[in-house]
């Protein structure tokens, strides 16, 4: 099992919690990495980059001018891509670029991802994460605790808590996910990954399943 630090909410170390080795002490596969986030960049992509092909543009209709005897070049067409204005030849059209890649791959990578994290000391642990109220201001003030104002931090929940969404959602380089729907690329982002304990075995429960 590996060891990771256990904190208070005012940030002193309170002690430390055992972790699954399966997911924080993983060796490194970067290739699995790369192609998760690469999966999951392209399933972003809104896929609507769109061009007018020479069939497409307004006009064209007429013969520029008759095929023989001006001394200019032949043309059939001022929609074609030879002509300022003229359709674009071989441009972007809407796609989807969605893809998968298998779920044990997906698995390893984020557990490789999360064994970088702990094996640098970025991953803290909390007994719970809660707000009785949402504010901003104070939750501001407990993220000092950890991280500072210029690094990014994720805070892992095992699950949704309104309070603690509002109080996060307006603060610059904070991000808030429930642990069983953690991707490669928030371990990535983030510089510190605040998470209470009870995400471990939710992450166990998903990665070893």
């Amino acid at each position: 099992m590996s060891v990771l630090n256990r904190y208070s909410l005012d940030g002193k170390v309170l002690g430390t919690v055992e972790a699954p080795s399966a997911i924080f002490d993983v060796p490194a596969h970067d290739g699995a990495v790369f192609e998760a986030v690469c999966m999951i960049q392209a399933n972003r992509r809104r896929g609507t980059a769109s061009t007018k092909n020479r069939s497409a543009v307004r006009g064209g209709g007429r013969k520029p001018w008759r095929q023989k005897g001006t001394g200019r070049a032949r043309h059939g067409t001022r929609s074609s891509p030879l002509w300022v204005g003229g359709g674009r030849a071989f441009g972007p059209t809407p796609r989807d670029y969605r893809y998968s890649m298998p779920r044990k791959k997906q698995h390893l990578a984020l557990s490789t991802a999360l064994s970088e994290k702990a094996k640098a000391g970025k991953i803290i642990v909390v007994d719970e994460w809660t707000a009785e109220r949402a504010a901003t201001k104070e939750m501001r003030k407990r993220l000092d605790n950890f991280v500072g104002r210029t690094d990014f931090c994720l805070v892992l929940l095992k699950e949704k808590n309104r309070n603690v969404l509002l109080s996060m959602r307006n603060i610059p380089r904070a991000a808030t996910k429930v642990g069983r729907n953690v991707s490669v690329w928030d371990v990535l982002r983030a510089d510190v990954i605040i998470m209470e304990q009870a995400c471990l075995s939710q992450l166990e429960e998903v990665l070893t399943s």
